[in-house]
């Protein structure tokens, strides 16, 4: 039966897939945009590695392996694990999510950052509905084309916050005239690598969280 549900999540996704990336003058877009957005490449699922589940509210997922060689992950995965390629430690899935009244699916894209030794997990032991009971890391969302979503923080397999992030441009400041609460917003680096075949290198320096 999920031979045949995959098969159809397949189809589907060949027959969309040229709808769901980067739009006309993406690139204008990508850089004016105050988003965090990765830059795009194309998506190859491996359909022979999936996981299949429902979210509480009914919806049925079908998360795959994404099996091209291209990886983002954080830069501060190099200085937790010195010595190791992070892009071979990551998970990096595409989830089709069943839309609740439509033919179609909502594609997003799930990474999974382990932050120790004992967190490093293979493709089977770690989804969107079953994050080990251990494990320490953070689970990053972005859509088809590379906006980030939202990103979840967990630590010996307990949820321990949710965040998003924006692009920091300079010492811009908000006035704080007549605002019933004010805010402390700051600002913190966070850099985001990309590795393909024998080539490793920063793509993002700087975000606000």
């Amino acid at each position: 039966m999920e031979t045949s549900q995959i098969s159809q999540v397949r189809d589907w996704f060949e027959s969309n897939k040229m709808n769901l990336g980067v739009p006309e003058r993406g690139s204008n877009y990508r850089t004016e945009s105050q988003e965090l957005i990765l830059p795009f490449f194309e998506k190859e699922p491996d359909w022979d590695q999936f996981h299949h589940y429902y979210f509480p509210d009914g919806r049925e997922v079908f998360e795959t392996s994404l099996e091209n060689a291209i990886k983002y992950f954080p830069v501060e995965m190099s200085e937790t694990f010195s010595g190791q390629n992070p892009s071979e430690i990551m998970i990096q899935n595409i989830m089709f999510v069943r839309h609740a009244s439509l033919d179609q699916f909502n594609v997003v894209l799930a990474r999974y950052y382990p932050g120790d030794e004992a967190s490093k997990v293979g493709f089977d032991e770690i989804s969107y509905n079953q994050i080990p009971i251990l494990w320490t890391g953070r689970l990053e969302m972005f859509t088809y084309d590379e906006r980030f979503f939202v990103g979840f923080q967990f630590k010996e397999g307990e949820l321990l916050s949710s965040y998003t992030r924006a692009v920091y441009e300079g010492d811009k400041k908000k006035s704080q005239a007549g605002m019933d609460v004010r805010c402390l917003t700051t600002f913190f680096p966070v850099g985001y690598e990309v590795c393909s075949p024998g080539d490793c290198h920063q793509v993002i320096e700087r975000y606000i969280s």
